[in-house]
Parts: structure tokens; C-alpha cells; sequence
């Protein structure tokens, strides 16, 4: 498995960072989660993801800030699976050397920035046999996919995420021209992949993806 927190958390840190307008709008957002008004609150239209139970219930991403989080800094984040075939043009399905990748759109920004290739950022990369052996329970949650215990996690993924969803901080400028130290937050909402790719998410796909629904690391609520 490849990837780590120091590239997760710094791929955020630097869009904060250098780009001021994406850095408005997430900050923006975040305030936004931190009211609490959306939390657990059915909306009568769905605009968005955002509007979805599965967002709402989330235990932690839009529930109102408590008084040592008020300068936290929330991201809500939704992954998009797929599969790529690095040897064989024809398809994943036919050749052995097949990379599962996980990328993910912040979803602080609105809808149509969201997945423009600024914004859209590789998340990690598995080889199809880790994967098939151990199911993706276990990589992103550290839970096995048939008996829903905790297990160790293939690779560093969901340690690594769990760490960023208790905070890390980074500087970021102020008004002034000024640096100032934030706490970073971020949480996994959803994993989202169309049909054939999702059908290798798991060993048992339907219970599996109960099981990850459940899933009680700090980041639950994917699905």
C-alpha cells in the first residue's frame, strides 16, 4: 500500500496554503460544519452530497464545535475508487499487474470545483491482490470483512487516518499577511465506485459493505 499521512496531510496544508480561494471556500465550509445546524438535520431538497444521511449522521464532521474546536479547521472528504490495469491496455479484468486507486474531493468546495484536476488528489494505491486477499475493510478501516473485528491494517492507511481525523497542525496565513497555527481536521465520508470496480471493494460485497458502514474508527461512515 502506498501513501502516507505526511503526503495526505501536506497535499491539504498546501492548498490551504497557496491557493487563497480554494483556502476561502474550505474555510468557509468549515465554519459552516462547525454550527452544527446541518447535523442530524433532514433537508426537504438534496442538493448535494452534503444533504445525504450518510454526511448528516456523521459523528463528527458536522456536529456543532465544542469550545476547544472553534478554531479547527473541518475538511470533509469523499473517496472515489476504481481500478487501472498498468500492463494491458484492453482492461483491469485482464491482465495481474491491476492498481486499485482511491482518490478523494474535498468536500468543502462546491460541487463543480470539486473534481476539477486541481482539486482531485490520489489518496492511495493497493495492489488488486492485497486487496482481493484482504478486502477494503481492512485496508481503509483496519476491520476484518467477515467477523467485523479490529484487526492490523494492511499498509499504513488507516492508522494514518485516524491520525488526521484527531488533528494535526498547520500554519496558515491570516489577513495580515501573518501565519497562524490551526488545527486540521479531516473525515472520510463516503467511497464511492461505479460497476465492475466496486465489485472488488470487498470479498463479500454486500456484507462487507454493511460492515464498513458500521465501522467505528474516528473517520465512520463510509459505505
Amino acid at each position: 500500500l502506498l501513501g502516507d499521512l505526511h503526503r495526505r496531510g501536506l497535499t491539504l496544508e498546501r492548498l490551504l496554503q497557496h491557493d487563497p480561494h480554494s483556502r476561502k471556500l474550505i474555510l468557509r465550509a468549515s465554519d459552516e460544519f462547525k454550527t452544527g445546524h446541518m447535523h442530524n438535520v433532514t433537508p426537504n431538497v438534496m442538493h448535494d452530497v452534503l444533504d445525504g444521511m450518510v454526511a448528516r449522521r456523521h459523528p463528527h464532521l458536522l456536529r456543532k464545535a465544542t469550545p476547544d474546536e472553534v478554531d479547527d479547521v473541518r475538511v470533509g472528504i469523499l473517496i472515489y475508487y476504481d481500478e487501472v490495469e498498468v500492463c494491458n491496455p484492453l482492461g483491469y479484468a485482464r491482465g495481474k499487474h491491476s492498481i486499485c486507486c482511491y482518490y478523494y474531493s474535498i468536500l468543502n468546495l462546491p460541487p463543480r470545483l470539486r473534481t476539477s484536476l486541481s482539486s482531485i488528489q490520489v489518496f492511495a494505491l493497493a495492489n488488486h491482490n492485497s486487496q482481493k486477499e484482504h478486502g477494503a475493510t481492512r485496508i481503509l478501516c483496519g476491520i476484518d470483512s467477515d467477523s467485523g473485528a479490529t484487526v492490523e491494517p494492511v499498509g499504513t492507511f488507516a492508522a494514518d487516518m485516524r491520525l488526521l481525523a484527531r488533528g494535526m497542525n498547520v500554519q496558515l496565513p491570516g489577513d495580515d499577511g501573518s501565519l497562524r497555527t490551526v488545527r486540521l481536521k479531516a473525515y472520510v465520508i463516503g467511497v464511492a465506485a461505479d460497476y465492475p470496480a466496486a465489485a472488488s471493494l470487498t470479498p463479500a460485497s454486500r456484507a462487507s459493505g454493511v460492515r464498513l458502514h458500521r465501522a467505528t474508527p474516528p473517520w465512520q461512515g463510509a459505505r
